[in-house]
């Protein structure tokens, strides 16, 4: 089943102000403004259980109370392009998928966990984004012996470097910037 939700505006949310699961693979979340998801455990975007080929573009979030974007036990999933600010635990991040994709991003601020974070994901592309002003890592990986690129980053004012726990052969760490961290 296809969905797509494109050109909305949420603010305020008690919980998940988008919130996709295993009948909505080729789901497409298209410049949308997300303002406040209010609960400690409201994540702005969240897929799971089979969202397959999904893409998550241009979004503009603030305020989440989890994690800006979190995709979970999916399969090609594109996130690019989207502005996460001010998420509590992760700007985005990805659980136990296959083949994702994180491009072209820009978080800042918050993030007590990692501006994105790969856990048991692989492989995993992340390439092109910029995180800056995260109080957690700007990069996270963890997981048994998950493939991860991280390519092509900027990473500004952390408090911490790029983590990779587990990670497997193949995994490359390459042409970023690293300023103040």
């Amino acid at each position: 089943k296809r969905l797509t939700v494109k050109y909305c505006r949420f603010s305020n949310t008690g919980r998940h102000a988008i919130h996709c699961n295993a009948e909505a693979q080729w789901t497409q979340l298209l410049y949308n403004r997300i303002v406040s998801t209010a609960s400690a455990t409201a994540n702005a975007i969240l897929l799971n259980d089979g969202c397959d080929d999904s893409v998550i573009h241009g979004n503009i979030i603030e305020d989440a109370g989890d994690s800006g974007i979190e995709v979970v036990s999916s399969e090609r999933v594109i996130i690019s392009s989207n502005r996460v600010h001010n998420a509590a635990i992760t700007g985005i991040s990805m659980d136990s998928c296959h083949d994702g994709t994180i491009t072209a991003n820009i978080i800042e601020g918050e993030c007590s966990t990692a501006g994105i974070e790969n856990a048991m994901s692989n492989p995993v592309a992340v390439t092109g984004n910029s995180v800056f002003n995260v109080t957690g890592r700007p990069v996270s990986c963890s997981g048994s012996g998950q493939v991860t690129v991280i390519t092509g980053n900027t990473f500004r004012d952390t408090s911490k470097g790029v983590q990779l726990l587990s990670s497997g052969p193949g995994s490359i760490v390459s042409g970023n910037v690293f300023d103040n961290v």
